[in-house]
């Protein structure tokens, strides 16, 4: 999926559950969160846009990434 097919299936959320849904659609779609993930939708404040604010505050604990199997733990400079 491209980075605005992403937006446009997240912006269509009309509550937690779709967002839900959505992000698992995205994930068997890209086999994982796209490793844009982060920047596009959690630091952009599209979280917070579509589900409230603060909403981009949640923690996270683990990504699994497209582009390796490598997993990014919080705390780990590569969510950068």
């Amino acid at each position: 999926m491209t980075i605005q097919e992403v937006k446009d299936l997240m912006l269509s959320s009309k509550n937690r559950e779709d967002w839900g849904k959505n992000c698992n659609i995205i994930k068997k779609k890209c086999n994982g969160y796209p490793d844009f993930w982060y920047r596009e939708i959690i630091q952009s404040g599209l979280c917070d846009e579509v589900l409230g604010e603060g909403s981009s505050k949640m923690k996270i604990i683990e990504i699994h990434t497209t582009k390796s199997s490598e997993k990014i733990k919080r705390g780990n400079p590569l969510l950068n």
